[in-house]
């Protein structure tokens, strides 16, 4: 490997440390609790989770809040499968349920966006928490989250991870600690950008301040598009919920394929973000791309000392953000994994970042090509 590219790698190495830092400092931020029970409605948008539905309706249902104070909005949208009778089934004497059906394709909004618009419009609730018919929720979730809501925060992000069963499982569990932990710090830091729509709640009044999700527009993230938007539009704080009580568990990718268009979402979503983003990410594939190059250089020509220490500084501060939520999230066993996951990190940026280069990356999702 040529001593510049070294040389590189070393300063965008430091330089990538130093907002590691950062990123840390904005996780160990204390957030305000309050203790209020306010109305709560929760939106379940669902397509084709006939298989998944009724585990994750059974954890709604036990939620230690209130009766009173809480309704479960399921939306389905225009399954092709049984998700509306098992669903229906289900809610059968639940009154604190309620089932909508749609029947007409969205304008222009993804069909989750318009699922979940169509849901809040049917709701009343001071809050509203929105989690996927693939999760499962523990039965403080709601009352955890709502506890975030001080006078000044918008909206509460929690984080979410897979069962670590098997190998792929598992180094997706480390990379969506990693990347929640990222997206933590930032909002820490005051600078929110992204979130994952399966573990949020928003204040009704930010929600209606932005014009909903037809004030977002359209976007393959509708999470993170309301979160920015209450972000630019609102005078309202993001908050992120670093307690285990609400740590929602989801189904990992189970296949490349899964995975690509999970990804590939995401990816699309951080690009819409603005100049921060793009920043990072630019930063972080440029940082991939001469890792690999170095990991190539080695078999060659051996050991460089400079890139070296570039790879070592990088590693330990993935690492680190790695190790700054993960007790309470409670997968330390699977910390095992961290040097096959930061393989696993680089392959996936590499092709992620390919494909979007060479624009392929239209979206599947839910049988629907976006």
């Amino acid at each position: 490997m040529p001593l510049i590219l070294c040389y590189i790698f070393l300063c965008l190495s430091l330089i990538y440390s130093i907002a590691t830092l950062l990123v840390i400092a904005g996780n160990r931020k204390k957030y305000k609790i309050i203790y209020r029970v306010p109305s709560v409605s929760i939106v379940l948008a669902a397509r084709n989770e006939e298989a998944v539905i009724e585990k994750c309706l059974k954890t709604l249902k036990i939620q230690n809040y209130p009766k009173e104070k809480l309704v479960i909005i399921v939306i389905d949208d225009r399954s092709e499968d049984k998700t509306c009778k098992v669903a229906s089934d289900f809610i059968k004497g639940k009154p604190q349920f309620k089932l909508i059906l749609i029947s007409d394709p969205p304008q222009g909004l993804t069909g989750k966006a318009n699922a979940l618009k169509i849901g809040i419009e049917n709701s009343r609730g001071e809050i509203i928490l929105s989690t996927d018919a693939d999760c499962e929720v523990p039965p403080n979730w709601v009352s955890s989250m709502v506890s975030y809501f001080s006078d000044d925060v918008g909206l509460v992000a929690g984080f979410s991870t897979p069962p670590t069963k098997g190998w792929f499982a598992s180094l997706q569990a480390l990379d969506h600690l990693f990347l929640i932990s990222v997206a933590s710090g930032f909002a820490g830091l005051g600078i929110a950008q992204s979130c994952i729509g399966n573990n949020i709640a928003f204040r009704r009044n930010a929600y209606d301040a932005v014009g909903g999700y037809d004030g977002v527009g359209f976007t393959v993230t509708e999470d993170a598009g309301l979160l920015r938007a209450i972000v630019k539009k609102t005078n309202y704080q993001i908050s992120f919920n670093l307690t285990k009580p609400s740590l929602v568990t989801t189904r990992a990718a189970r296949n490349l394929k899964e995975l690509t268009s999970q990804r590939m979402r995401w990816l699309n979503g951080g690009i819409q973000a603005g100049r921060l983003m793009l920043i990072c990410l630019g930063l972080t594939f440029a940082l991939v791309l001469l890792t690999a190059s170095t990991l190539v250089s080695w078999t060659v020509h051996g050991l460089e000392i400079y890139s070296a220490m570039a790879t070592a500084i990088l590693m330990g501060a993935n690492l680190s953000i790695i190790m700054v939520n993960h007790r309470f999230i409670g997968i330390s066993r699977i910390l095992r994994w961290f040097i096959p996951h930061q393989l696993f990190f680089l392959l996936y940026t590499l092709y992620f970042g390919v494909l979007y280069i060479m624009k392929r990356n239209e979206i599947q999702w839910k049988g629907r090509a976006y």
